[in-house]
Parts: C-alpha cells; structure tokens; sequence
C-alpha cells in the first residue's frame, strides 16, 4: 500500500521513473518528489572572502565568475543571508578571558548607528575572537554598551576576567558592576599629543614643545615600574596644564582625566596574571575591514549581515599581551 493510495501495491502502474497510477481507482502520483526546476547555484566560500575580506570589488569577481555584476550581486546576497543567519559560535579555549571593546559610528539613511564590536582574548594565549557585533540607532552610549555586553553567551561572560578600552561611556560603572579589571588603551591617550612629533621641519611654538612634553611624560607614566619615576612624571603634567595655549582647550581636560584613572592605564603592571593588552588594536583591525564594506551600503539590515558576515569568515586575529620589565 502506498500513502497516496489505499489499495495493494500490486495494482500499481509504472510510468517511467518516479511516476505511479492504481489500476484500482486510477489515481496517480510522484514517487519521492522534489522541487521543480534547476538546482539553486551556491556560491564556493572563498567569494564571500574576496568580497568581504580582500575587498575585491564585485565588477572584477563578475568578470571572473563569468556573470553581470547585478547577478553576482544578487548571489552574494543570498549568500551573505545564509551565512548570517547561522549561530556564531567562536572556539573560546576554556579559562579566564579579556574582554576588548570598541565601537563604530556610522550614518546610514541620515541616522547615526554605532557598531559595538567586541573581542575576547584567553589569558594565557595571544589570540582574540570575535564576538557578534550589536548594530544599534544612535551614538555609541552606555545604555548601548549595556545591551551589547548583555548579549554576550553566560557561558563566555562568566569566564571574563577584565576590559580593555578606550574609555567607552559606562566603563567604570560595568567593571564595578562586574568586578572586572578596566585596562585603558595606551594608543588613545599618546594619540592626541602626536600631532608635531613626526613632521621634520616644523615651527617650535609654545604648543607644539608642551606637546612634545606632555607626550614624553604620558608615555614615561604607563610605562615605567618605578614609583619615584611615576610622581614625577604626574608632576610635570600638572605643571604643564597651565602653560597649555587656549586654544588647545582640550589637553588640560586630556591630562587631568589621565592622572584621575592613571591605574586603569597601568592594570598591565598591576594584574600580570591577567595577560592584558595595552591597546584595542585587534578591534581597531576589525573596524579597518568594516569601513569599506559598509560605506556604500544604505541598509541598517544589510550593514547588520556584512559585519556578521566578517567575524565570520574572519573569526580570529592575534592580540599580544602588554610585557614590561618587573623590578
């Protein structure tokens, strides 16, 4: 008997392959039927990783894939749907973990979003993975980091150990919260003090030699093991902020915040157990290879599938602990 036809088998008809008719009341059927028409066309792997990773614009994938650019279009599309909508899963190795955090602002359709990009990177190991980047309207916020972190898998969030940032909005209040270790990035706070060091011919003004100073005290501070050597270089930067010009209205500010959270910036040297980086240069990296593929794009939902897409295909990146000389 057949599900189409209550009758015996034996009275059953064959026409060709797969198609079956009953003597009996005449019915007919498909034996084991499937879907009309060609096979769908899947994309190999590696042309998501052209377009999205390498860059290659899809006028030359086209040419090579031997297709019009609006269907090859098309086809990464589907493709990218498909790959998107898998669960992210990244191999985290068991143990502690660094959480490194960063966000990208971007306008689309004449609204500001913010994409907070996250990356957790083992203690004892120099490797960091990518975790799912949040997409959310508005400007990068601390209610917007709240939602990002809360995302994050218990499994993973309940091995995080310590943060490493930029100063994001809410930082001290999440590590409090979470008694996590804040680590400040060293490139943020040397990067505003940078600005005359690499020109070769330039003007000595009064700015640009505080600068110079500033830039060498700072750096001297994060760095340096020796206590006597860290006053003093917190007492040159307190020196320095009223001989600051008034129209660099912004380093007084810049420098009183460094020596208000100057242990954020030397957690390294205080939690060595904790195999911290100095810097968001692993997250840094990521927004390098999100700008080009998201400049052109003028869809929230579509910028949504090619960052999910990128940490993806690219799920991992080297990130190297901060070493110093202990006394």
């Amino acid at each position: 008997m057949h599900e189409n036809c209550p009758h015996p088998r034996r009275k059953v008809q064959r026409f060709g392959g797969k198609r079956r008719r009953c003597r009996e009341c005449g019915k007919t059927w498909t034996a084991h039927p499937c879907r009309r028409g060609r096979r769908p066309l899947r994309l190999p792997p590696k042309l998501l990783m052209q377009l999205l990773v390498a860059g290659v614009p899809t006028s030359h994938l086209a040419s090579s894939y031997g297709c019009s650019r609006w269907s090859l279009q098309k086809r990464c599309q589907n493709a990218s749907r498909r790959l998107a909508n898998k669960p992210h899963d990244p191999p985290v190795p068991d143990g502690g973990l660094i959480l490194i955090a960063d966000a990208l602002r971007l306008t689309c359709q004449r609204q500001e979003y913010a994409i907070y990009s996250m990356a957790v990177k083992p203690t004892d190991r120099s490797i960091a993975f990518f975790l799912e980047p949040v997409l959310l309207a508005g400007r990068e916020s601390a209610r917007g980091w709240r939602q990002a972190i809360d995302r994050i898998g218990p499994t993973i969030r309940q091995r995080i150990r310590a943060l490493v940032s930029d100063g994001l909005p809410g930082a001290g209040m999440i590590c409090r919260q979470n008694r996590w270790v804040h680590q400040r990035c060293h490139w943020h706070i040397l990067a505003p003090f940078t600005g005359s060091r690499n020109r070769r011919r330039r003007v000595r003004t009064l700015l640009r030699k505080t600068r110079d100073v500033a830039y060498k005290a700072i750096r001297l501070a994060i760095n340096t093991t020796n206590q006597e050597t860290l006053r003093l270089a917190l007492g040159v930067l307190q020196t320095l902020i009223p001989m600051i010009p008034h129209r660099a209205w912004k380093f007084p500010g810049i420098i009183r915040q460094f020596t208000q959270d100057i242990d954020d910036f030397r957690a390294y040297q205080l939690h060595p157990e904790l195999g911290l980086p100095a810097t968001t240069g692993v997250v840094e990296s990521l927004h390098a290879k999100m700008r080009p593929i998201t400049s052109r794009v003028h869809n929230p939902e579509a910028i949504r599938r090619r960052v999910a897409c990128l940490v993806r295909l690219f799920p991992s990146m080297r990130c190297n602990r901060r070493h110093y000389q202990q006394n």
